[in-house]
């Protein structure tokens, strides 16, 4: 028999001996989570993600409400990807932008022929930066403002609501 075995086969006689509450304080006091021990650290949570499809809406001027999708790839901080929307207007264009934290900070650009509706939009060009705070690998809540050559500046903060797909 080795002595691993005696040990154990000695501390299960006596706690035999001595009553079941003895081996219960025992088995307290050598639990890794005992109370009056400290819990085991929490693992760092996953770095955030913003790769993958997301939809949801675009809302412009305060009131003129369209539907997004944006195809993001992320990779170490840098985001890139496409833009699209449709509704009272319709456009595609491109996203870049970075990740510091919960805070995904972001340019638009809807190139000359990116807006395809109405049709008087065709040859305008729009630029939009944002800003998200608190974003989540599910979610991304942002407001942004900006310049379109064919309106001037954006007269009110925009809002970016999308969720991942």
């Amino acid at each position: 028999m080795r002595a691993a075995e005696r040990r154990a086969g000695h501390a299960l006689l006596l706690c035999l001996l001595l009553g079941g509450a003895a081996c219960e304080r025992n088995a307290a006091l050598q639990s890794p989570n005992a109370p009056g021990t400290p819990d085991s650290p929490t693992p760092p949570a996953a770095p955030l993600n913003l790769t993958g499809n997301w939809t949801g809406s675009l809302t412009d001027n305060g009131t003129v409400k369209n539907d997004a999708t944006l195809r993001l790839t992320h990779t170490n901080n840098n985001v890139t990807g496409t833009i699209s929307w449709t509704g009272p207007t319709t456009a595609m264009g491109t996203v870049s932008g970075t990740v510091s934290g919960g805070t995904f900070s972001f340019r638009i650009v809807i190139p000359v022929g990116g807006f395809t509706s109405p049709p008087s939009t065709r040859f305008c060009l729009a630029s939009l930066t944002g800003l998200a705070v608190d974003v989540s690998a599910e979610q991304i809540n942002a407001d942004y403002t900006g310049t379109n050559t064919c309106s001037g500046l954006v007269p009110f903060p925009g809002a970016l609501r999308v969720a991942r797909n």
